[in-house]
């Protein structure tokens, strides 16, 4: 089982190391992925070694993130917020991070490597997700959020992306309607995405087993257990 288990690990890491973006308010001009990274292992950011595959994850925001950060063209906008909280709900598996908590700390860490601000971000996220709800892909798409020029980057299609679910259209037929001039890299980006998530799902699964047969071991030792506490009587 454990053998299965880093299996699904390895091909979560391998699906993963690629790319993903963050966002910008307030980082520091001309910050390196080194020094970004030196903040996010720092006791104020994650303060500990991190499971594999969440580690390539933060690795991949960070790098893309840098470089996209060097571009005049960058900047922050809640479509960035949406998507960051996308992935990492999506990526950030509370299983190998000790709960809830612990995803909840790793993406907190993730904002102080660049010196964001993670509850704005999420205030950001949730206005973003709520001034979508229930409207059409057309009013959607007519949201000043859409039409706020910026560099594209990973994290800015995740936020597209998860306003095209929230609009209920197909993204891979959507693309090239919503972002025709980054159509080709979000197409590419999404194809990646739909991978990495099925790699993840993948995972999930299988912590699931492993957790369904420890406790089924367990309630079995204890079952053992009162057999021979019965036995001695």
């Amino acid at each position: 089982m454990l053998r299965g288990y880093l299996a699904i690990v390895a091909l979560v890491s391998a699906a993963s190391a690629y790319r993903v973006p963050l966002l910008r308010m307030a980082a520091e001009p001309g910050m390196t992925v080194g020094e970004a990274k030196v903040r996010f292992y720092s006791e104020q950011g994650v303060g500990h070694a991190l499971p594999m595959q969440t580690a390539a994850f933060a690795s991949e925001i960070i790098q893309s993130t840098t470089f996209a950060m060097a571009s005049p063209k960058f900047k922050y906008t809640r479509l960035f917020a949406l998507g960051l909280e996308t992935l990492c709900a999506e990526f950030l598996e509370p299983a190998t991070l000790g709960g809830e908590a612990g995803a909840d700390k790793i993406k907190k860490a993730l904002c102080y490597a660049f010196e964001y601000d993670a509850k704005q971000i999420e205030r950001d996220a949730e206005a973003l997700r709520a001034a979508a709800e229930g409207k059409t892909e057309d009013e959607i798409l007519e949201m000043a959020d859409l039409k706020d020029e910026c560099k594209y980057t990973y994290t800015y299609g995740a936020g597209l992306v998860t306003l095209m679910k929230m609009a209920s259209v197909d993204p891979q037929a959507a693309i090239p309607k919503w972002s025709p001039e980054n159509k080709g890299v979000l197409a590419r980006d999404y194809a990646y995405y739909l991978v990495a998530s099925s790699k993840m799902e993948q995972m999930k699964e299988m912590i699931a087993q492993m957790n369904a047969g420890a406790a089924k071991r367990e309630a079995a030792r204890l079952e053992e257990r009162e057999k021979e506490k019965e036995l001695r009587k």
